[in-house]
């Protein structure tokens, strides 16, 4: 079958060529796929799941590369981001199988990622389980177990005869299970976009396989997970990089990479639920705080107001348990920051109580959040007070100075202590130094 040229989009499209039958759904060109027929994904799922009963699918996907690779589109990125170095050579193939399996678990009611632990109820009560079962025992991916009190196999019995023998029906009633069972299965490759619950669905069932090779070769799974968040990072992949460093527990560069990709990750599916298994967790006060402070900054990125000051609300409650001067004064910064562009009078308050409990306070050199938040509170208020012919600013912009002096500032802070000396300057009629700091 051939492309079709400048084919229409959509499945109801004028004009469409007919959609081809099952026995040629594996010449069908990935373009004529792409406008959306379940019966050509259907058609291919059921070649794949032959092939995977005949043991030949890598040879299948070796013969249809372009309609394998339209298959796994949408599902291709994660899957390479949750296996990261560990990903076979042969990645389609390796991908292809992958995603296989897991649309066949997906089949569950239950939908968890996996073929063990069914109930015994599953195989004989429960109706609902019947076209999983159907397709993973027709694939080969499981047996019918044994339940001579309900039904007595014979020795080598087709498995086909067998699932007809166990739940007391015919086989057409069988392969009506297996058509619908593919049709589901087809809706989900064909979805515009998977929810959070599917995605981190997949992504377990990948670390799951993955798993037994990387213990197995003496790998630590935690180790192996920061590596993998590098690798992500360098690839520009902040949903597997979040992803990798939940599973590696490591809350604080979970933060950094909900601070720096916060307007990609707002949009991601699974960031809210990430975010909330990682609050969920074992948290020091300053993690937490953290934390709910990144999750604001994806609110923010969403503009939800709302939402971001209820993050920050939730991190000064945390800081006012913990009555700590250093938490107390990262959060009133934050709480300053959202008031600056809201209400300009409760902004000066807050900048004003972050500064009060940071006045006798130095930071880390290595904390380079609260250096931040310092340098922050610091300049903002200072800002403020000159809006107010306040000589308190020139105080305030001295201690950032010395901040400058001792670390080194992120860009956009350093910008902002530039502007805020060149109005200082100005407003003092010192217009050459004026002009020098705002050219910085």
């Amino acid at each position: 079958m051939r492309n079709a040229p400048n084919a229409p989009d959509g499945p109801d499209a004028p004009n469409a060529p007919a959609a081809p039958n099952a026995a040629n759904a594996a010449n069908a060109s990935p373009n004529a796929a792409r406008h959306g027929w379940p019966q050509v994904v259907a058609g291919l799922l059921d070649i794949a799941l032959q092939a995977q009963r005949s043991g030949n699918l890598e040879e299948r996907i070796a013969a249809h590369p372009r309609a394998a690779r339209w298959l796994v589109r949408r599902h291709a990125r994660l899957v390479a981001g949750t296996a990261g170095d560990a990903l076979a050579l042969d990645a389609l193939a390796q991908t292809a199988a992958w995603m296989l399996r897991w649309l066949v678990t997906q089949l569950r009611p239950d939908a968890k990622p996996e073929f063990e632990n069914l109930p015994e109820g599953a195989w004989l009560r429960l109706p609902a389980w019947r076209p999983m079962l159907a397709v993973a025992c027709m694939a080969g991916y499981m047996q019918v177990p044994d339940f001579p009190r309900h039904y007595r196999k014979s020795q080598g019995e087709p498995t086909l005869d067998n699932l007809c023998g166990l739940w007391g029906v015919g086989p057409s009633t069988v392969y009506r299970m297996l058509e619908r069972a593919r049709q589901t299965m087809a809706g989900l490759l064909l979805a515009s976009a998977a929810d959070a619950e599917r995605r981190l669905s997949l992504r377990g069932f990948v670390l799951l396989d993955l798993s037994r090779r990387l213990v197995g070769t003496g790998h630590g799974l935690a180790t192996w997970h920061l590596s993998q968040a590098a690798r992500a990072a360098s690839q520009r992949d902040a949903a597997s990089e979040l992803w990798h460093r939940w599973r590696a527990h490591d809350a604080a560069g979970f933060v950094n990479t909900l601070r720096r990709h916060a307007g990609e990750l707002a949009h991601a599916p699974e960031t809210r639920a990430l975010t909330e298994q990682m609050a969920a967790g074992l948290l020091s006060p300053r993690q937490a705080i953290e934390l709910r402070l990144a999750r604001s900054a994806l609110a923010r990125a969403s503009e939800s107001a709302e939402l971001e000051l209820e993050a920050i609300e939730q991190a000064r409650q945390v800081a006012q348990d913990a009555a700590s001067p250093l938490l107390l004064g990262i959060v009133y910064s934050a709480l300053g920051k959202f008031y600056e562009q809201r209400d300009g009078d409760r902004a000066f308050a807050c900048y004003q109580d972050s500064a009060d409990h940071l006045r006798e306070l130095g930071p880390d050199a290595d904390d380079t959040s609260a250096l931040e938040h310092f340098t922050t509170t610091f300049v903002r208020l200072a800002w403020l007070y000159l809006l107010r012919n306040d000589p308190r600013s020139r105080a305030l912009l001295d201690r950032a100075e010395a901040l400058r002096s001792q670390f080194r500032l992120a860009d956009e802070v350093l910008g902002m202590l530039e502007q805020v000396w060149g109005e200082y300057w100005r407003r003092s009629g010192d217009v050459t130094r004026s002009l020098e700091h705002r050219h910085r």
